[in-house]
């Protein structure tokens, strides 16, 4: 799982650092979000694990979309039912799901470990953004709206 795709310019073929957005489904959105409000309560001294989709969930993804994902921001509110689907739909995928009945629907990560959260590199090489060679995995040049420094 990445939003983005950074690579250093020691790593990369060209020299430059490179930095670009992808697309964030909605999915990803959740786990970033969850994963955020997690890292948060823990900042704050408690150690909340589950989250209200209505309170925390999508006002988080409303608070941060643009750092989240390259997709326009929703001018309706239909994306609240997307995110309900992302989270019901992945349930003992990547979210857990406890009925509270003081706060309602309250959604969790699977791994609560938040240093797993990480690119899924075999998938990108799937993508064609990064290939195996004899030395690891490296980069594939990237084309498009990529940002050198």
């Amino acid at each position: 799982m990445t939003n983005y795709l950074f690579i250093c310019k020691n790593c990369s073929q060209t020299g430059l650092e490179t930095f670009k957005k992808n697309q964030a489904p909605f999915p990803q959105m959740c786990l970033t979000a969850i994963a955020n409000l997690k890292q948060e309560s823990c900042k704050e001294g408690s150690s909340k694990n589950l989250f209200s989709k209505d309170r925390d969930i999508i006002p988080y993804i409303d608070q941060y979309w643009e750092a989240m994902t390259t997709m326009p921001r929703r001018v309706t509110q239909s994306w609240y039912a997307t995110v309900q689907r992302a989270l019901i739909k992945d349930i003992h995928v990547l979210f857990t799901y406890e009925e509270d009945s003081n706060h309602g629907p309250m959604f969790g990560l699977c791994n609560t470990e938040l240093t797993c959260i990480k690119p899924n590199y075999e998938a990108m090489i799937k993508q064609g953004q990064l290939k195996v060679t004899d030395m690891g995995i490296a980069t594939v040049p990237l084309s498009g709206n990529v940002k050198g420094r």
